[in-house]
Formats: structure tokens, C-alpha cells, sequence
């Protein structure tokens, strides 16, 4: 009978007969633009219901006195749903009144919506909780608040309404309480639970991509709330941060307009993990293969926070294992894609980024095999990569560096030509630096012959420059008899190539 005028159905006299009636809903609707006066009419009929012990009016009106006669007319009523009235402050001890009046009365009103489908009340209830949990926590104790967190999971667990899971998200995420010393201290085995909480309801939310995208922006606040606490020397359990973590790099999938809210995460937790964290999460391939495929959208997104989630990425690779780094090679196309970041970086002012790269694809080559044919191909890329780096004089180590170029230089010989992208670029950047080795110089002479041997002459001005300059690293006694031998061997193979083309 809800959100009906009872009059419409024959009047409220006929309830009287129902001597067995237990259960009587007359709530309204929140969006109904009829007032139900239900209580007074009932009042007026002299309505007697023997055995009522439950009655819904939610939503409807009637004032403090209406409700307070028809209760005392019915001595075996025990509840009393009175959600969203005029009554919300009404307290009547002789029944168990479900409204605002107090913390238990939310708690118990919104579990009655919550286990009855009532969206609306839902609703209701839930706003209030989170009101009062952003402007009076202070003036809750930790009992009450307890029993708003307990609520507020049930609705989330419950709840067969997306809107109702948005709602519950929201108010752990906006609320001022969850971001108070209080909320981490009082409630320290309880967060953990939340957090997991929040991160498996929004998975449930598939109706609307809008909502999904606003919870999801809810749920990285609630992240960064927690990465907060971090700073006041806090320490977050190594389940949760692993799980924050782990999360939030899988929501910078599916949410690219919360890029800034996932670097701050990131950013911020390196600063405060402790190593055994470190080394649990640089262990872990799946955060490890997110961040990377992040860290390769985030270059051209937001080029100031890519340079210290790169920062992350190398401390995290410092306590990468031997399988987590052979994952990254095999399975992530992480050589190819420092390759691709390095070329757009090289032409930055800046010089952190490009050190960072350099320290990733080193610790990169430590598990190449270069006696292998798959593996040779990356290390062809990642000897381009220090080479540039080298060239620009942003090697810090730049005598190992030489050690890995020259090893790669000597087993070239033993192996097929490749065909390789952007060779010009690093050939560019080789020959016309002054800080370049006689190590990169000689992996320049090899790209250079690869470059021959294929073709790839962008035009005769091009091609007429490659060999100016390799005539001058021949003759050029400052460098060593391996470079000038070089030289002159890819500078005869130009030759041939060019008596081929005279005769066609």
C-alpha cells in the first residue's frame, strides 16, 4: 500500500478488520509530488489494528503528537519506520523508532532500507551518515563511529543498487573523519578491510561508465588519504600498501583523467616504504608490468610526475629478482619501450629522466643472452639507448657502460644483420657528440652498417654525410685502431653498395 491515499481503496475503516495484520507499510515516495497525511487519517478513522507490531510511514507527513496517539492506540506495536519526516528528532520509548534521532536509530533505520530494498531511504540514510561523519565525528564516540563504518559495509556488501555503492564510496571518500589521526589510530584493524572493500564494489559497478569513473576517482582518494598518513610516521600494514598499490596501478587503466591521483600515490609511497615492501612489491610482475606500461603513458600525460614514478621504477628494479627482471624483457616489451621513451625524452632540458632510463636498461641487460637471437635484437636496443645516453654525457658509470658496448660490439660479428628503427637518430647523436666513446663510436660504425646493408638512406645529402663522417673517424688518429678499422670496413661496404647501384 505504499505511496497510496488509502481513502482511493475504500477508506481507512476496513484496516480495523484486519485482525490479523501484523505489517503495515504506508511509506511514501521521495520523489512523489502527492503529501500522504496517512497518520492523521488513520487518527481520524479511529483506526484500531489489534496485533500490528511493525508500521512503515517513511517519507510521509504527520507531526510529533499524530505519531505519538497512534502508538499509544496500539500497544503491541515495537517498530516504527519514520525515515525522512518531519520527526527525524523524535524519540518515543515505549517502540523502536527508526529515524535519525540517534546514532543507533541511523544505524538500525539504515539497515531496515538496506535489507528491504528501499533505494530511496537507502539514500537517505546514507547522506546522513556521511554528513555527520564530516562535520561532528569529533562529537561521536569511537562506539558510534564503529557502528557507521559496520553500517556503511553492509550497504556495500548488500546492496543490489549501484547508486547506493557510489554513495557508501563517497562517504569514505569525502568525509573529513577518514583522513584524521583519529580514524588511523582507533580504527587501525579495520582499514585494511575497508580499503579491499571499496576496491571489490566498485568492480560490481558495470550499468553506468560515468559513475564507475566517479567511484573510481572516490576510491584513489580514499588511497591518497591513506598514503597521507605516511607522513606523520605512520606505518601502513604490508597487506594494505601492497594492496593499495597493487590496485591503483590497475585502476590508472581504466581511468586515465585520475593520472595525477595515481602519481601522487606512487610518489608518494617511495618515499616511505621501508625495503622488505619494496622488495615485496618489486616482486610482484603484475604491479611491476603496470607501472611500467603506466610510466610509457604518463611521458607525454604529465612529463613532471613521469620523472619521479621513473624514480620508483628504478628503486623497485634494484630489488628486482632475476625472474621478475627476465618477465620484464620477455613478456613487457621493456626494452622497446625505454627505447621509445628515451627518443622522446633525449630532446628534454631535463636530465633526471634520461639518467633513470639509463639505470633501468642497464639492470635490464643484466639477464640478456646475447647468444640468443631474441635477446640480441633487445640488446641492440639497449646499447642504442646508452649510447645516446652517452653521447649526452648522462652516464654515470660511463666505464661500465663502455665495458657492456664494447662486449656487445665484439659478438656483433658472430651474428645477422638486423633491420632496426630510428637508426639515423642514434647515428646522429653519436657522431656529433663530443662525449661519445670509442665504444659507442664503434656501436655507432655497427648501426651504420646496418643502415648500409639495408638501404635506409633517407637521401643522397644523407648518405653523402654518413660517409664524411666515417672518413673522419678513420683518419682520425684521437681514436683507437679497432674504431678506424671499423670505420674503414663500413666505409668499403658503402663503396660496394654504391658500384652495385652504377651498374643498375
Amino acid at each position: 500500500m505504499r505511496g497510496i491515499e488509502l481513502e482511493i481503496i475504500g477508506g481507512y475503516e476496513e484496516l480495523s478488520e484486519l485482525k490479523n495484520l501484523r505489517v503495515l507499510d504506508v511509506s511514501g515516495e521521495r520523489y512523489s509530488n502527492v503529501e500522504l497525511w496517512v497518520i492523521r487519517g488513520l487518527l481520524q478513522a479511529e483506526v484500531r489494528i489489534e496485533n500490528l507490531e511493525f508500521l512503515d510511514c517513511s517519507m510521509t507527513f504527520f507531526e510529533d503528537h499524530e505519531l505519538k496517539e497512534f502508538v499509544e492506540n496500539h500497544p503491541k506495536l515495537k517498530t516504527v519506520a519514520a525515515i525522512s519526516t518531519r520527526c527525524d528528532n523524535l524519540h518515543i520509548p515505549t517502540i523502536d523508532l527508526l529515524n535519525n534521532n540517534s546514532t543507533d536509530s541511523t544505524i538500525k533505520s539504515l539497515e531496515y532500507a538496506v535489507t528491504n530494498d528501499r533505494k530511496d531511504l537507502t539514500e537517505v540514510c546514507i547522506r546522513f551518515i556521511t554528513d555527520k561523519l564530516d562535520r561532528i565525528h569529533d562529537q561521536l564516540n569511537d562506539s558510534e563511529i564503529s557502528g557507521f563504518l559496520n553500517v556503511l559495509r553492509y550497504a556495500l556488501i548488500e546492496s543490489k543498487y549501484e547508486l547506493i555503492k557510489c554513495l557508501a564510496i563517497q562517504c569514505f571518500a569525502t568525509s573529513s573523519f577518514f583522513e584524521t589521526e583519529r580514524f588511523f589510530k582507533s580504527f587501525w584493524l579495520e582499514i585494511t578491510g575497508i580499503v579491499e572493500l571499496l576496491f571489490t564494489s566498485c568492480k560490481h559497478l558495470k550499468r553506468s561508465e560515468i559513475r564507475r569513473k566517479i567511484a573510481i576517482s572516490w576510491i584513489l582518494t580514499v588511497s591518497e588519504r591513506m598514503v597521507d598518513l605516511l607522513k606523520f610516521g605512520n606505518i601502513l600494514q604490508d597487506r594494505l600498501l601492497n594492496f593499495i598499490i597493487e590496485k591503483t596501478i590497475e585502476l590508472s587503466c581504466q581511468s586515465p583523467g585520475n593520472i595525477r591521483k595515481v602519481s601522487s600515490i606512487f610518489i608518494e609511497t617511495n618515499r616511505f616504504m621501508s625495503l622488505d615492501q619494496y622488495t615485496a612489491i618489486s616482486n610482484n610482475k603484475t604491479v611491476i608490468k603496470e607501472l611500467f606500461d603506466f610510466s610509457h603513458r604518463l611521458i607525454t600525460l604529465d612529463p613532471s610526475s613521469y620523472k619521479q614514478v621513473m624514480e620508483v621504477i628504478v628503486r623497485c628494479l634494484n630489488q628486482a629478482s632475476e625472474s621478475t627482471l627476465n618477465y620484464l624483457v620477455s613478456n613487457c616489451q621493456a626494452v622497446e619501450k625505454c627505447y621509445e621513451q628515451v627518443m622522446i625524452v633525449f630532446q628534454s632540458p631535463s636530465t633526471d629522466s634520461q639518467n633513470n632510463l639509463s639505470k633501468i636498461v642497464l639492470k635490464l641487460m643484466s639477464v640478456l643472452n646475447l647468444n640468443y637471437p631474441d635477446e640480441k635484437a633487445k640488446a641492440l636496443t639497449s646499447c642504442s639507448i646508452l649510447s645516446l645516453l652517452l653521447a649526452k654525457s648522462l652516464v654515470d658509470d660511463r666505464e661500465y657502460v663502455n665495458t657492456i658496448l664494447g662486449e656487445f660490439n665484439d659478438s656483433w660479428g658472430r651474428s645477422k644483420i638486423l633491420a632496426y628503427q630510428n637508426i639515423t637518430e642514434v647515428m646522429n647523436a653519436i657522431f656529433t657528440s663530443e662525449y661519445s666513446t670509442d665504444e659507442s663510436i664503434r656501436f655507432g660504425l655497427m648501426l651504420t652498417s646496418t643502415f648500409v646493408n639495408a638501404k635506409i638512406c633517407e637521401s643522397t645529402e644523407y648518405w653523402n654525410w654518413v660517409r664524411t663522417t666515417l672518413e673522419y673517424i678513420r683518419n682520425n688518429e684521437m681514436c683507437t685502431k679497432k674504431t678506424r678499422e671499423s670505420a674503414s670496413a663500413v666505409l668499403n661496404e658503402m663503396s660496394t653498395i654504391e658500384k652495385k647501384w652504377i651498374s643498375h
